[in-house]
């Protein structure tokens, strides 16, 4: 509880020992079920997580939630800001409406970018498994072209 509640100070959240912050942040709902076996249905734990030059990650907070409904990720979001968070200049996200106008009201001036890992994964568990591996290199050559 005291690492969520730790404050993020400006010259904390941009350099944390010797890495400075690019101010990219990673948004996302990973859904877990608890080991209650009367509750049926998956719960989504919203996280975030700073991005350093230097390519090492930080998780910033993380939270269960009732749903990734606008308001749980405006109390998320804000959270952050409260505790200190400076804003991110680009963000990466699922394409989840909720997350997406949170960030729009939150974070006006931030880039948004849809993460390409979530299609991808999504399209490969729909395909049979021999298959996997020449779809996989298809889409990665087709995605470094487009980049």
């Amino acid at each position: 509880e005291k690492w969520r509640k730790r404050r993020r100070d400006k010259e904390a959240a941009c350099q944390r020992q010797g890495r400075l912050w690019r101010k990219v942040l990673g948004l996302d709902a990973l859904h877990v079920k608890g080991s209650i076996t009367a509750v049926k249905r998956a719960k989504p734990v919203l996280s975030a997580c700073a991005v350093y030059k230097d390519g090492t990650e930080e998780v910033l907070d993380f939270e269960i939630s009732s749903s990734e409904s606008i308001n749980n990720w405006l109390l998320f979001l804000n959270k952050l800001l409260f505790r200190g968070l400076v804003n991110p200049k680009f963000i990466v996200r699922d394409d989840n409406e909720g997350l997406k106008q949170a960030i729009a009201i939150v974070f006006p001036d931030s880039f948004q970018q849809y993460c390409i890992y979530h299609p991808i994964e999504n399209f490969k568990k729909k395909q049979k498994f021999k298959k996997q591996a020449i779809i996989s290199g298809y889409m990665r050559q087709k995605i470094k072209k487009s980049s």
